[in-house]
């Protein structure tokens, strides 16, 4: 009898009412009945911090979706571009954007000035994407007559649809153009759009 109290104090960590339980179940009639309640509103204390505890925890895991959700607007965007040059009155390029972006661009050369052998250029670009949305913006860089490399750096200044939230976000390119002068001149590039 001992031997089977000490067991019992020991499988349930110390507890003496459930060691008094099992040694014998000597408890009176009345203690039987506030034992059952007792037990009843443990139970029940425990149901409430389950569903307590269970819905904080859906709360922080709806909390962080939705950060993620937010979150991925401010990821930048990067766009690879290819286009040809047409020598119209401005000249003006056009071609593709893919990538993060999808679709077709259109970029309408401003008045340069030729430091060197450099050409220091402002131009205003419109994309149209696949879905019709349309993204418009500016930049201003420099292109080597020597090594056909181009940067610029720019804003959007107009978007629509699933883009507006960029307008007056930075714009970064970088790339290379066929050698000029030639007839016909491609440029490849990437564009990055960084939101903010």
């Amino acid at each position: 009898m001992i031997f089977l109290h000490c067991a019992g104090y020991l499988i349930h960590g110390g507890n003496p009412d459930v060691n008094r339980l099992e040694a014998g179940n000597r408890l009176s009639a009345s203690e039987r009945v506030k034992e059952a309640r007792r037990k009843r509103r443990v139970i029940t204390v425990r149901k409430m911090l389950s569903a307590a505890l269970l819905m904080c925890t859906v709360a922080l895991l709806s909390a962080l979706s939705m950060a993620a959700v937010s979150a991925q607007p401010n990821k930048p965007l990067r766009c690879e571009m290819e286009m040809t040059v047409f020598w119209t009155t401005p000249p003006h390029w056009e071609g593709t954007v893919t990538g993060d972006i999808v679709g077709s661009i259109i970029v309408t050369e401003g008045t340069p000035s030729f430091p060197g052998k450099t050409e220091h250029f402002a131009e205003t670009f419109v994309i149209t994407t696949v879905g019709g949305d349309t993204i418009e913006g500016f930049d201003e860089g420099v292109w080597s007559f020597k090594t056909f490399f181009w940067v610029a750096n720019g804003r959007v200044t107009d978007a629509t649809g699933r883009w507006a939230y960029l307008v007056g976000s930075q714009v970064q390119e970088i790339g290379t153009t066929t050698p000029f002068p030639a007839e016909e001149v491609t440029g490849y590039g990437r564009m990055t759009i960084v939101y903010g």
